[in-house]
């Protein structure tokens, strides 16, 4: 009879825990309080056909799902100034945001107008990765963005085929000083000749750095590859053979235990002074081939 007992207690706690698991996982997922940018940041992720919040209930009543694990898309030359929010829903958290330009040749002030907008749209809402892509030449010098857009990015920004104007606008105009995560940058394709519009950022705490398909680019000299924190990755392909490495970049480069390096030829070269990289991540060299 006690093994009987003993049976079903084990079977009914069992089954106790069967129940607050699978009323665990399939809980309702938490929803942002209604606000009065609510219906506006619905109808602007909504423009693209297949691109939208995730939402709970139904109108008037509809609330935003406060972590979105989709990418959202916005194509900047489909929009008009008045689909775009002052303010998009506070404290959503978005995983990936993509901002598509691609007017071919220059993008015109208009678009980057719609840009700025965009962004400061942005500034009460945490983006994990933000990727920027095809924004030209405007034709013209462009002046910072005051006050800047000050971002909550947690993961990475994606800045690939960007005009090397539009990128030293959109750097300067962008503060990531107060983020507290570490943030992967990501430089790829476009005529940018200097990195060195990077340090505008601010970014305290920089994961990893990844330059590629950068025809134009003369140099590697940024603070970002000196920071301490930048040890996760770092990529450097399809740059010019003319790429000049200076002796602190290349010191800096050597003394670090990258987890993921993945380096051009001629730039492993230049760092090591040698084919082979047996002293990456040695701390105790002083950067001399």
């Amino acid at each position: 009879m006690a093994n009987i007992k003993t049976i079903i207690s084990i079977g009914t706690n069992l089954f106790s825990l069967r129940s607050l698991f699978f009323r665990y996982m399939t809980r309702a997922p938490e929803v942002l309080p209604r606000s009065i940018h609510t219906e506006a940041s619905i109808k602007l992720w909504s423009a693209h056909r297949g691109n939208q919040l995730l939402t709970s209930g139904i109108s008037p009543d509809i609330q935003i799902v406060k972590k979105q694990p989709e990418t959202l898309l916005v194509y900047l030359p489909c929009l008009e100034m008045s689909a775009i929010p002052d303010l998009i829903e506070p404290g959503v958290v978005l995983t990936r945001v993509y901002i598509f330009s691609f007017v071919p040749g220059q993008t015109n002030l208009f678009i980057k107008d719609l840009c700025t907008k965009l962004l400061y749209a942005l500034r009460e809402v945490e983006i994990g990765i933000l990727h920027m892509e095809a924004f030209g030449d405007s034709g013209a010098t462009l002046p910072p963005a005051r006050p800047p857009f000050t971002l909550a990015i947690t993961d990475g920004l994606w800045l690939h085929s960007l005009s090397s104007p539009f990128i030293a606008w959109l750097c300067s105009s962008i503060d990531l000083g107060g983020c507290n995560k570490r943030i992967g940058l990501e430089l790829v394709g476009g005529d940018v000749w200097s990195v060195a519009c990077l340090d505008s950022l601010n970014i305290e705490n920089p994961s990893g750095l990844c330059l590629k398909n950068l025809p134009n680019l003369a140099n590697l000299e940024c603070q970002v590859i000196l920071k301490e924190s930048c040890i996760e990755r770092l990529e450097l392909r399809n740059l010019p053979e003319s790429l000049a490495v200076s002796f602190g970049i290349a010191r800096a480069i050597r003394k670090k235990a990258w987890k993921i390096i993945d380096l051009d030829d001629h730039i492993w070269r230049k760092i090591t002074g040698s084919p082979f990289c047996w002293d990456i991540g040695n701390p105790n060299h002083d950067g001399r081939a």
